[in-house]
């Protein structure tokens, strides 16, 4: 495992809640009508599902060789 890999994770793994809000910010900002048509339950499953990708994510970070 390289080491830039394990940092990655490391760092994915102590910043997945800022980072998850951050993407889904972007992505509602890059598409506004998002809010309108999905509304506050719509973001709330946007940024579950983004959680979820970076959980999964890791792994493949971790075990990938540079």
């Amino acid at each position: 495992m390289s080491t830039l890999n394990e940092h990655l994770t490391q760092i994915r793994d102590t910043q997945r809640n800022s980072l998850a809000n951050a993407i889904v910010e972007q992505h509602y900002t890059q598409q506004p009508e998002l809010a309108e048509r999905y509304g506050e339950k719509g973001r709330i499953k946007c940024l579950a599902d983004t959680h979820y990708h970076l959980t999964y994510l890791n792994p493949k970070i971790r075990y990938t060789q540079a």
